[in-house]
């Protein structure tokens, strides 16, 4: 964490408007960077191990949320299980777009 504080810190004194950390789990991480910077801090939601809500996160002074890939992936499962359903002959098609 001290090396991503540095190099965010590094980001905001060559002139960033804000500075974005991927791969933060935990709210006290969150709280640790945003503390350390004086620029809006952006944080990827949705990585497995994150128990935090964006209630948390704004209550720790964060004010951008990042959804990566997120909804890509999940439209994508979405569409790998139709196409299963479709291969699986027997299977009822009435439920296959049901979410």
């Amino acid at each position: 964490l001290d090396a991503t504080i540095q190099r965010l810190q590094s980001f905001e004194a060559a002139g960033a408007s804000a500075v974005y950390a991927p791969g933060l789990t935990t709210i006290e991480q969150v709280s640790a960077v945003v503390s350390s910077v004086g620029v809006p801090v952006n944080v990827l939601i949705g990585m497995p191990g994150q128990l935090f809500s964006l209630d948390d996160l704004g209550a720790v002074g964060v004010r951008r949320v990042s959804v990566g890939s997120g909804f890509d992936r999940v439209a994508n499962a979405a569409l790998k299980n139709c196409a299963k359903r479709l291969l699986d002959t027997s299977a009822p098609l009435g439920a296959m777009f049901s979410v």
